[in-house]
């Protein structure tokens, strides 16, 4: 799910930041993150939007998700964010003050380090079809909870 939100909305070139930052402009913000623990993970999108473009800019996130759920990601996205996410693991675990707090993190919610210490080549591993069956089974474009912060 870290490609996922990756290539939803982690960097300029992300689908939800180039559709609706750039060419739509109904954000002025939009950024996807992931989260696992140990029975359950958390996938959250935010978004920063003037309130009358909330339903809007909620169908597209919707359709977003149908998307990767039914068209394949590319090869040449799939190669890029592998290098973004493991670049980002990488640099968040150059100093040993780094890598105790990404260990301590694994070992007290996932409960295993493992997965920190396969992680790289858990992503390098991945293909079209995976992310595809993940976002089948794990993202729904009508099963979300939404909370919105307005202003005054």
């Amino acid at each position: 799910l870290d490609i996922l939100a990756s290539v939803l909305g982690q960097g300029r070139t992300a689908r939800l930041f180039r559709d609706l930052r750039e060419e739509r402009e109904l954000v002025t913000g939009i950024s996807v993150s992931n989260m696992t623990y140990t029975q359950q993970g958390l996938f959250y999108i935010s978004a920063q939007l003037p309130v009358e473009n909330l339903e809007v800019v909620e169908a597209a996130i919707a359709q977003h998700i149908r998307t990767i759920q039914t068209e394949p990601i590319s090869e040449s996205e799939i190669a890029r964010i592998r290098t973004l996410v493991a670049n980002r693991y990488i640099f968040a675990s150059e100093t040993p003050g780094d890598r105790a707090g990404l260990y301590g993190y694994y070992q007290s919610v996932v409960g295993d380090l493992a997965p920190a210490l396969n992680y790289p080549a858990h992503i390098r591993a991945l293909d079209a079809a995976d992310l595809q069956t993940a976002a089948q089974q794990h993202l729904s474009p009508e099963a979300y909870g939404v909370m919105t912060i307005k202003p005054g």
